[in-house]
């Protein structure tokens, strides 16, 4: 393992760590690499398994071409956070990546015509804080189990149809105003819809097809009633706080609920409970 986080280093130091051909995990955020000044970049560590280039700027979507990692055929984790970003490509033939970390380029807005379809494996994949307006673009990693979509507020829209394997979704603070879109779901167990100011009601939507969500947040949101949450019979943790509308309660159908947060609402009797 070799860490280099925090440093000042540009592209003048690749052809250096191109040579390390044993390498298994490199460390590298915080510095200035570009890929723009690279031959090869790091394309001969074909052992490497962990890289992390979060928080270099200059990376562009063409650096992680010219920066070789279609080469890194072993890589399991990649962590590209905080850098410049605009669409996913040069992501090809890695086929082993389990955990990719996209989160904060905020000019990456669509996902669509991507790199994803070649990544089978991937099983954790961060897109918080960017600027996604549509899931297009996901339907192919079948594998998938965590998946984090907050604070891309202009996602409105939902579609998870091809996500079977998904365990955690995390669609906090972004823009959705209806749940439509997350059914099929089945292996569902923790869902985040916290500070979805616009999402007003829950009724006519999935729950009723996501049969093993266990932990629900929808804290700071605008809902005004329960229900639609009838069929979550197997959840356990349901987070309504910071709902300043919903007045009137009713938890019949969650026999197995065990936390339940509904601070700061303006509730004036606990019936229903």
């Amino acid at each position: 393992m070799l860490n280099l986080g925090f440093n000042d280093f540009n592209d003048s130091i690749l052809p250096y760590l191109n040579t390390l051909t044993s390498l298994t995990t490199l460390i590298l955020y915080s510095n200035s690499i570009e890929g723009s000044r690279t031959k090869q970049g790091l394309a001969n560590l074909r052992y490497l398994q962990v890289l992390d280039l979060s928080s270099n700027h200059n990376i562009t979507s063409g650096s992680l071409t010219r920066l070789g990692l279609a080469n890194l055929t072993n890589l399991k984790e990649l962590d590209l956070r905080g850098c410049g970003i605009t669409t996913i490509q040069g992501l090809a033939n890695l086929t082993n990546l389990q955990v990719l970390d996209l989160s904060d380029n905020q000019n990456l807005t669509t996902l669509a015509r991507g790199g994803f379809v070649d990544l089978p494996n991937l099983k954790i994949l961060d897109l918080r804080d960017c600027g996604i307006t549509t899931t297009q673009g996901l339907a192919n990693l079948t594998n998938l189990q965590v998946l984090d979509l907050s604070g891309n507020q202009n996602l409105t829209t939902l579609g998870f149809a091809d996500l079977p394997n998904l365990k955690t979704v995390d669609l906090g603070s972004c823009g959705i105003t209806t749940i439509q879109g997350l059914a099929n779901l089945t292996n569902l167990q923790v869902l985040d819809l916290s500070g979805n100011q616009n999402l007003t009601t829950l009724a006519h939507v999935g729950f009723a097809d996501l049969p093993n969500l266990k932990t629900l947040d929808l804290g700071s949101c605008g809902i005004t009633t329960i229900q639609g949450l009838a069929n979550l019979t197997n959840l356990q943790v349901l987070d309504l706080s910071g709902n300043q509308n919903l007045t009137t309660l009713g938890f019949a159908g969650l026999p197995n609920l065990k936390t339940l947060d509904l601070g700061y609402c303006r509730i004036t009797t606990i019936q229903g409970i």
